[in-house]
Protein backbone atom coordinates (compact mmCIF):
# COMPACT_ATOMS: atom_id res chain seq x y z
CA UNK A 1 0.00 0.00 0.00
CA UNK A 2 1.39 3.23 -1.11
CA UNK A 3 1.41 6.14 1.54
CA UNK A 4 -0.95 8.26 -0.63
CA UNK A 5 -3.49 5.13 -0.48
CA UNK A 6 -2.77 4.84 3.23
CA UNK A 7 -3.70 8.62 3.73
CA UNK A 8 -6.83 8.89 1.29
CA UNK A 9 -7.67 5.85 3.30
CA UNK A 10 -7.80 7.79 6.43
CA UNK A 11 -9.18 11.04 5.31
CA UNK A 12 -12.15 8.61 3.88
CA UNK A 13 -12.53 7.42 7.44
CA UNK A 14 -12.66 10.61 9.54
CA UNK A 15 -14.94 12.40 6.49
CA UNK A 16 -17.38 9.32 7.54
CA UNK A 17 -17.01 9.25 11.00
CA UNK A 18 -17.71 13.57 10.67
CA UNK A 19 -20.68 13.08 8.81
CA UNK A 20 -22.09 10.29 10.84
CA UNK A 21 -21.35 12.43 14.00
CA UNK A 22 -23.25 15.31 12.19
CA UNK A 23 -26.22 13.19 11.31
CA UNK A 24 -26.46 11.57 14.85
CA UNK A 25 -25.34 14.81 16.61
CA UNK A 26 -27.54 17.81 15.01
CA UNK A 27 -28.49 20.67 16.94
CA UNK A 28 -31.66 20.78 18.58
CA UNK A 29 -32.63 24.16 17.22
CA UNK A 30 -31.78 22.37 13.57
CA UNK A 31 -34.62 19.98 14.42
CA UNK A 32 -37.66 20.39 12.16
CA UNK A 33 -40.36 21.47 13.83
CA UNK A 34 -43.93 19.27 13.74
CA UNK A 35 -46.68 18.27 15.45
CA UNK A 36 -48.17 19.87 18.47
CA UNK A 37 -47.99 21.14 22.11
CA UNK A 38 -50.14 22.37 24.58
CA UNK A 39 -50.67 22.56 27.93
CA UNK A 40 -52.80 23.52 31.09
CA UNK A 41 -52.57 25.83 32.89
CA UNK A 42 -52.36 28.65 29.93
CA UNK A 43 -50.19 31.33 30.15
CA UNK A 44 -48.82 31.88 33.33
CA UNK A 45 -47.70 29.67 36.29
CA UNK A 46 -45.98 30.13 39.48
CA UNK A 47 -42.90 28.48 41.12
CA UNK A 48 -43.43 24.98 41.77
CA UNK A 49 -47.08 24.83 40.34
CA UNK A 50 -47.75 21.85 37.80
CA UNK A 51 -48.30 22.11 34.42
CA UNK A 52 -50.20 19.72 32.32
CA UNK A 53 -48.67 18.94 28.38
CA UNK A 54 -49.56 16.93 26.16
CA UNK A 55 -49.24 16.56 22.00
CA UNK A 56 -48.18 14.81 19.32
CA UNK A 57 -44.68 13.82 16.77
CA UNK A 58 -45.15 12.74 13.42
CA UNK A 59 -44.38 9.18 12.29
CA UNK A 60 -47.57 7.49 14.12
CA UNK A 61 -44.52 5.55 15.80
CA UNK A 62 -44.01 4.81 19.26
CA UNK A 63 -40.59 6.44 19.93
CA UNK A 64 -38.37 7.87 22.57
CA UNK A 65 -38.86 11.59 23.19
CA UNK A 66 -37.55 14.22 25.98
CA UNK A 67 -39.48 16.99 27.40
CA UNK A 68 -36.94 20.04 27.44
CA UNK A 69 -37.03 23.25 28.70
CA UNK A 70 -35.05 26.60 29.00
CA UNK A 71 -35.38 30.12 31.31
CA UNK A 72 -35.51 33.23 29.41
CA UNK A 73 -33.20 32.76 26.59
CA UNK A 74 -30.55 29.86 28.87
CA UNK A 75 -30.06 26.55 27.50
CA UNK A 76 -32.36 24.11 26.58
CA UNK A 77 -32.42 20.90 29.89
CA UNK A 78 -33.96 17.61 29.36
CA UNK A 79 -36.53 17.39 32.45
CA UNK A 80 -38.24 14.37 31.28
CA UNK A 81 -38.05 11.29 28.95
CA UNK A 82 -40.74 9.15 28.11
CA UNK A 83 -41.89 7.21 24.95
CA UNK A 84 -44.80 8.60 22.87
CA UNK A 85 -47.80 6.29 22.22
CA UNK A 86 -47.49 4.34 19.27
CA UNK A 87 -50.21 7.07 17.63
CA UNK A 88 -47.37 9.82 18.37
CA UNK A 89 -49.02 11.47 21.41
CA UNK A 90 -47.78 11.96 24.65
CA UNK A 91 -48.12 13.67 27.98
CA UNK A 92 -45.68 15.07 30.37
CA UNK A 93 -46.50 16.53 34.06
CA UNK A 94 -43.66 18.60 35.27
CA UNK A 95 -43.49 21.18 38.16
CA UNK A 96 -42.17 24.91 37.62
CA UNK A 97 -38.39 25.29 38.08
CA UNK A 98 -38.29 29.05 37.40
CA UNK A 99 -38.28 31.91 39.70
CA UNK A 100 -41.08 35.29 39.24
CA UNK A 101 -40.33 37.72 36.74
CA UNK A 102 -38.86 34.89 33.99
CA UNK A 103 -40.55 33.28 31.15
CA UNK A 104 -40.59 29.57 31.33
CA UNK A 105 -40.82 27.60 27.71
CA UNK A 106 -40.91 24.12 27.28
CA UNK A 107 -40.63 21.85 23.86
CA UNK A 108 -40.60 17.83 23.15
CA UNK A 109 -37.96 16.43 21.31
CA UNK A 110 -38.05 13.19 19.43
CA UNK A 111 -34.04 12.55 18.84
CA UNK A 112 -32.96 10.82 15.55
CA UNK A 113 -33.73 6.90 15.65
CA UNK A 114 -33.60 3.30 14.44
CA UNK A 115 -36.84 1.47 15.32
CA UNK A 116 -37.25 -1.93 13.78
CA UNK A 117 -34.40 -1.23 11.14
CA UNK A 118 -36.76 1.81 10.02
CA UNK A 119 -34.87 5.03 10.66
CA UNK A 120 -36.40 7.67 12.00
CA UNK A 121 -35.89 11.23 11.83
CA UNK A 122 -35.43 14.21 14.57
CA UNK A 123 -38.40 15.94 15.05
CA UNK A 124 -39.46 18.62 18.23
CA UNK A 125 -42.85 20.61 18.47
CA UNK A 126 -43.08 23.94 18.64
CA UNK A 127 -43.13 25.59 21.76
CA UNK A 128 -44.96 26.44 24.87
CA UNK A 129 -44.07 29.71 26.72
CA UNK A 130 -45.32 30.41 30.21
CA UNK A 131 -44.80 33.92 32.26
CA UNK A 132 -43.63 32.51 35.77
CA UNK A 133 -45.42 34.80 38.13
CA UNK A 134 -44.79 35.45 41.92
CA UNK A 135 -46.49 32.77 44.39
CA UNK A 136 -49.17 33.99 46.91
Amino acid sequence: MTVGRMWRGILAGVLGMALLQGVTAAPAGAVPVAGSLSGTPKGEVVPHEEVHLRGSLPPRKARPIQLQARVDAGAWRTVAKARSKSSGSFAFTTTVAATAGTTLTYRVLAPATRIGGTRLAARRTPVLSYRVLQGT
